[in-house]
């Protein structure tokens, strides 16, 4: 408003006041890191990742919040542990084409905060288990984990976050052999039983290791045997 200074006649009073009305623009900058301290880790094994979600503000982000990972070949989502994160579920299984308004599609493994809002300033940690196949070969896993909200986010650049996971191949063979009878005379028959056993992570596959018994106490006597290894042959 303006006000005439003293002495000063105005003739039209009613123009000298105006009012202007703004809606601010709610605004959350959502941020994501994931990480893993496992690598290399073996086919077969479960590794454990950690999701650091941050709103840095100004406003609170306001559900529907969608954080999902589209898990590379071979790797399955196991467990999820929210406790960190009030509000999100996390679960497998893509999503419908809407799952929630404005957050559009997810994928493979998802967590959804469906209602509620995360503060300005706050963070939250999500940790989650999944298992890389046995028979994975080995080489670099890479794969990239992104968040979404309703809310509008003034940096996008900072909503993805990419994790590398180095898989071995990691086998823990055993062996037992075992002789039946223990004491035996000139003409008996004596059974050798070989029993091995993979204690994984990993899967053996064809060709991989071989078993041999360099130390064979007997010469010269015939050897007879079955196999019940499927996929062995001896000589």
């Amino acid at each position: 408003s303006v006000t005439p200074p003293p002495g000063t006649y105005d003739p039209t009073p009613d123009n000298n006041q105006d009012t202007v009305t703004t809606t601010p623009t709610p605004r959350a900058d959502l941020s994501l890191v994931k990480s893993t301290q496992q690598s290399p880790i073996g086919a077969g094994g479960t590794v454990n990742y950690t999701y650091v979600l941050r709103n840095n503000g100004p406003s609170d982000s306001v559900g529907p919040i969608v954080l999902d990972d589209d898990l590379p070949a071979g790797v399955t989502f196991v467990s999820a542990n929210t406790s960190g994160a009030p509000g999100f579920a996390c679960m497998a299984g893509s999503g419908p084409a809407a799952p929630a308004p404005g957050v559009g599609s997810y994928t493979d493994f998802h967590c959804l905060m469906s209602s509620g809002s995360i503060p300005s300033g706050a963070q939250y940690t999500i940790l989650v288990a999944a298992q890389i196949d046995p028979n994975a070969n080995a080489g670099v896993l890479t794969n990239r984990a992104q968040v979404r909200g309703t809310t509008t986010d003034p940096d996008l650049t900072n909503n993805t976050s990419t994790s590398d996971v180095t898989v071995v191949r990691r086998a823990d063979l055993a062996i037992v052999k075992q002789a039946t009878p223990n004491a035996v005379k000139v003409g008996d028959q004596i059974v050798y039983t070989i029993k091995v056993t993979n204690n994984g992570p990993s899967n053996v596959r064809a060709n991989e290791y071989q078993v041999t018994d360099p130390t064979f106490p007997i010469t010269n006597v015939p050897i007879q045997g079955t196999i019940t290894a499927p996929g062995f042959s001896c000589n």
